[in-house]
């Protein structure tokens, strides 16, 4: 089942749907999710913004561990069927040091879009979301990187994620932030037995929102803008900030495994925790 439907779809590739199957693979990368919650939490809403922030990275986070133990190799590098060969800086589909199941595409993009719609409750918030996960899941069976059975399974873990983390805030925000927490310890003891960079990132940056949210939480308290043009200038500023501190750890801290969870952890806690203070100061 899972390799016949992979060779249907080799047999009908064609450069529109190339296009278009890179768009929506695109929409479920991890670092395109980071940057919408990220604007949603210093700009939108944040409460929105934490609950998707600690959705999606708990999600990341497992499906590191789960591939980790499972190390199911990707269809292609089994010469199941071809990849489509697309590698730049927005969608690459050369991934052989990484293992296929389950889809982080897949189980990211279902916790993303799972909890929105959760959050929101509009009938067609749900069907858009729910479109847009699928096509996503399509998406990474059309280039070739996942078999049927790891998108399912991505799909179903996301969306579980998503599910228990909206039951616990709705229950309580205090005790959702406290399980993230736990799970975030959890996971990262778990990493002894890693090796998988992505597994780290994902781990460190769990660590560093749950306990950035704690921290803004207690200390800062920052509230919504009162004007969009606050709002961009928050986003941006935070933008900068970010990706200042990942390059600037990334020379100061050695080239391994635990140094790259370090580097994520202090990076999201700064931003999520410590930089909304620029909020007051600035008076934006």
């Amino acid at each position: 089942m899972d390799t016949a439907f992979l060779e249907l779809l080799e047999g009908i590739r064609c450069p529109f749907l190339t296009i278009l199957m890179c768009f929506f693979t695109l929409l479920g990368q991890e670092l395109i999710l980071v940057a919408v919650i990220a604007a949603v939490y210093f700009a939108v809403d944040k409460r929105f913004g934490e609950r998707t922030a600690i959705t999606v990275l708990t999600a990341a986070s497992l499906n590191g561990i789960i591939k980790e133990g499972v190390k199911r190799p990707r269809p292609y590098v089994a010469g199941v069927v071809s990849r489509v060969e697309v590698d730049n800086f927005l969608v690459s589909t050369n991934m052989s040091g990484s293992y296929s199941f389950p889809s982080g595409h897949s189980m990211n993009s279902a916790a993303f879009f799972g909890q929105s719609a959760l959050t929101l409750k509009r009938k067609w918030v749900t069907v858009v979301c729910a479109a847009v996960t699928l096509l996503i899941m399509l998406s990474r069976l059309y280039l070739g990187v996942h078999y049927p059975t790891d998108v399912l399974a991505g799909g179903v873990l996301g969306l579980t994620v998503a599910i228990m983390f909206s039951l616990l805030y709705n229950k309580s925000e205090t005790l959702a932030l406290y399980l993230a927490a736990a799970l975030a310890v959890g996971f990262s003891l778990a990493l002894f037995f890693m090796t998988g960079e992505d597994t780290f990132s994902a781990c460190g940056a769990l660590v560093g929102c749950t306990f950035g949210i704690l921290a803004e939480r207690k200390y800062i308290r920052f509230s919504m803008p009162d004007t969009w043009w606050k709002g961009i200038i928050r986003v941006a500023l935070g933008l900068l900030v970010i990706l200042g501190l990942r390059a600037g750890l990334k020379l100061v801290l050695p080239a391994l495994p635990f140094f790259r969870f370090l580097r994520y952890a202090v990076m999201i806690f700064i931003g999520m925790g410590v930089y909304p203070l620029c909020f007051k100061k600035l008076k934006i």
